[in-house]
């Protein structure tokens, strides 16, 4: 659900038959089939039909519109605005909908913690009590929050905020040195796995780290840093749209097929690195030997991590 699901779908569409992914995406009830008024690109949509047309299901409903973003690029700094945003929807609206029944829920922006612990209340009183993987929304990490983020992070399966958002909800400047990210990181993730994420202490810390890969920690098994696939290779980096989302997305569909979280992680470094590497979702084929996405296969990458 959320702003993040195309992405992450199509990251664990890398790993996973089309029929056991699913999301609801708002739509225009304007101008079906109309290209030049219709709000999702007949270019796109014929794009996102291609991994499967049965992973998507389309909301048009008066009122609904696509989530959308400007995405603007100042040099090396890169900025994010909604134009549209996507919707929240209660725990009730989800177990009464299409994607009641999924053994896991991706909860990204804009769910705040603070909506998180509302959706999980909601869905206690359902029969469907998926497992959780939690983005927060980048706008609700701060202190603020803190105490919501805490208690979410004990009801959670995977919680997974990026390196900033995680500091920022402690108060922590980000560095500008690499070794002092690290540090800063692993010290925020011992004292949230000391307090317990996931029921009895047995979740999943998955931060996601920009160049610096991913870093992952359980209670466990201890924290382990997982390199981002292009290491030393920056020219092969188009455009990080949709990385961060692709990983988790990879990431479960590495954790459904393996078990293992830290061997997740190594597909979802893969599921990123079909993503970044043009503008827009990468491009399925589907050839005698398999599938190829950007020409390559998923098995062939992982296999050199």
């Amino acid at each position: 659900i959320g702003g993040g699901a195309m992405y992450a779908l199509i990251g664990a569409r890398v790993w996973l038959a089309p029929q056991s992914l699913r999301t609801v995406i708002d739509r225009s009830p304007e101008f079906p089939g109309d290209d030049e008024f219709d709000d999702l690109p007949l270019k796109l949509e014929k794009q996102l039909h291609s991994y499967g047309p049965e992973m998507w299901v389309f909301n048009r409903v008066p009122g609904a519109r696509v989530p959308t973003a400007r995405i603007r690029y100042d040099d090396a700094v890169r900025s994010y605005a909604h134009i549209v945003k996507p919707a929240v929807r209660s725990g009730r609206e989800l177990a009464s909908g299409p994607l009641a029944g999924a053994e896991w829920l991706h909860v990204p922006p804009p769910y705040s913690s603070t909506a998180l612990l509302g959706l999980i209340s909601e869905l206690s009183l359902t029969s469907w009590h998926p497992r959780i993987v939690f983005e927060p929304a980048p706008t609700s990490c701060h202190p603020g929050e803190l105490t919501a983020f805490e208690k979410a992070a004990a009801l959670v399966d995977v919680l997974s905020p990026n390196h900033e958002e995680l500091l920022s909800l402690y108060a922590r400047p980000i560095p500008d040195d690499r070794q002092e990210i690290i540090e800063a990181v692993e010290k925020v993730m011992r004292h949230l796995l000391a307090l317990g994420v996931g029921s009895r202490g047995k979740g999943i810390l998955a931060i996601r780290c920009s160049s610096l890969g991913a870093c992952i920690g359980t209670a466990e098994g201890g924290i382990c840093w997982i390199p981002s696939f292009f290491q030393g290779e920056q020219h092969r980096v188009q455009d990080v749209t949709g990385a961060g989302n692709a990983f988790i997305g990879g990431y479960i569909a590495g954790l459904y097929l393996t078990g293992d979280p830290y061997e997740a992680a190594l597909h979802g470094t893969v599921s990123a690195s079909f993503v970044i590497e043009q503008l827009g979702p990468p491009i399925l084929h589907f050839t005698p030997e398999g599938e190829r996405w950007n020409g390559d296969s998923a098995e062939s990458r992982l296999a050199t991590l």
